[in-house]
């Protein structure tokens, strides 16, 4: 649609007076707990959580989870998808205690009713596992982490760019806790297949680039940083 145009060019401005507009008639004529005007708002609080007004998405949120649970019922893939929302726009916010309740909620029901190997439960399980580590809740992040990447794997293949983050995800656990021999060759996994599958100058690519040059830099390798900064530099030429 038109707003979702300009929001992917990032024309915020327009993108919210047209969303705004849309869910106002929704409403009016198909009434508040009609899927699609809970799609409009959905939509507008992604608008908002991605210019950072996270006071104008909270509610929007709260109020698209309340009436998915009570119109769709709470075991919904799209009242999960808004459970999910909500719990990541309060780890944005500094609510980890909140949104850990939420993540671990989303992750159980997409298990029950998805299955473990569903991307969306895949999705849960990096979600969780992130601000497990994002609090230092290393122990907890770990096992995630890896069943995570394992399973990515298993039903997305090696070279899928949903399993490259997860295998970053677990080389940056691994570096966090200091584990930096078990970090390394994710690492370097990681940015070998972002070449191959991204292209050397795809974000991803350069982020893997940077994140290798940093752990050698930990461990004193710094000849081997400093070449793969210059590797790095002619990527971004």
């Amino acid at each position: 649609n038109l707003g979702g145009l300009f929001e992917s060019q990032g024309k915020y401005e327009a993108a919210e007076l047209l969303y705004k507009e849309t869910l106002r008639l929704r409403k009016k004529v198909l009434g508040e707990e009609h899927p699609d005007t809970l799609g409009s708002m959905n939509n507008l609080g992604v608008l908002f959580k991605s210019q950072g007004k996270y006071e104008a998405a909270e509610p929007l949120y709260e109020e698209t989870l309340r009436l998915s649970k009570k119109v769709l019922g709470e075991e919904h893939p799209d009242t999960l998808g808004s459970m999910n929302n909500l719990s990541f726009l309060f780890e944005s916010q500094g609510k980890y205690k909140a949104a850990e309740l939420l993540y671990e909620e989303t992750l159980r029901l997409r298990k029950k009713v998805l299955g473990e190997e569903h991307p969306d439960t895949l999705g849960s399980m990096n979600n969780l596992s992130v601000l497990f580590k994002s609090q230092g809740k290393y122990e907890a992040a770990e096992p995630l982490c890896k069943e995570t990447l394992r399973l990515s794997k298993k039903v997305l293949g090696e070279e899928h760019p949903n399993t490259l983050t997860s295998m970053n995800n677990l080389g940056g656990l691994f570096e966090s806790q200091g584990k930096y021999e078990a970090a390394e060759p994710l690492y370097e996994e990681t940015l070998r297949l972002r070449k191959k599958v991204l292209g050397e100058e795809h974000p991803d690519t350069l982020g893997s680039m940077n994140n290798l040059g940093f752990l050698f830099e930990s461990q004193g390798k710094y000849e081997a940083a400093e070449l793969n900064r210059l590797r790095k530099d002619d990527s971004a030429l």
